[in-house]
């Protein structure tokens, strides 16, 4: 990596998306409550299930269109990074930082087909890149995806030389895209939480009993108004 290169793709940072989710949640649960009134006073005598898929359906459209009008409102989505053998040097929102490459503890290049959740560790500060195309990660295009994708792929070197993989035994395909994993500089210890430990099928299980009783509580609550 003696050659020094430029990546520029949209994207924004976990604050920004933290503040969007939030923000969304307002008109979500809004729409929801609204369906489920409406239901209930047009078709009093229908399967309460059936008012509750109805308003989930609806939520989740509305909200991707939202997401997207959201998305369109962000001023500065622009990730511009230049690396070299020895550091890398990241802008966003006109704040550059510039990080020694030995300074560097973990990077996490985590996500989906649409989507890439990138975090860069270090001593002294975590750095949060989120880029996707698809209707809940909205902040990009294809091209960005790719560009990205050149970037970690442009890291791949120095990872091999000086991170250890942790093995992620809680993910179903640790092949979604390439270079997808958890690096951990050979310094250090890699850790395992609980959650690191379960295979794919506990973690589901848990999940769908945590989803069960949840709903089980919400039809209890929800019952005694409609």
């Amino acid at each position: 990596m003696k050659e020094t290169r430029n990546f520029q793709f949209d994207g924004v940072d976990a604050k920004t998306e933290w503040k969007i989710g939030l923000i969304l949640a307002v008109p979500a649960l809004a729409v929801f409550f609204l369906v489920m009134y409406v239901s209930e006073f047009y078709l009093p005598k229908t399967y309460f299930l059936y008012p509750v898929l109805l308003a989930s359906v609806l939520t989740i459209v509305i909200s991707i269109l939202i997401l997207k009008l959201l998305s369109g409102t962000i001023k500065d989505k622009k990730w511009n990074i230049n690396i070299d053998d020895k550091v890398l040097e990241i802008t966003y929102k006109n704040i550059k930082k510039a990080i020694p490459l030995t300074d560097i503890r973990s990077i996490k290049n985590l996500g989906n087909v649409g989507f890439r959740y990138l975090t860069i560790i270090t001593h002294h500060e975590t750095i949060k890149i989120r880029v996707g195309n698809t209707g809940f990660v909205p902040f990009s295009t294809q091209k960005d995806l790719e560009i990205f994708d050149d970037f970690v792929e442009y890291l791949r070197p120095f990872l091999y030389e000086n991170f250890n993989k942790k093995e992620l035994k809680n993910k179903i395909n640790t092949q979604v895209f390439p270079n997808y994993g958890v690096y951990v500089v050979k310094s250090e210890k890699i850790k395992y939480s609980i959650i690191n430990r379960l295979k794919p099928w506990q973690i589901m299980i848990i999940f769908l009993c945590g989803g069960f009783l949840l709903l089980i509580l919400l039809f209890t609550q929800l019952e005694k108004y409609w």
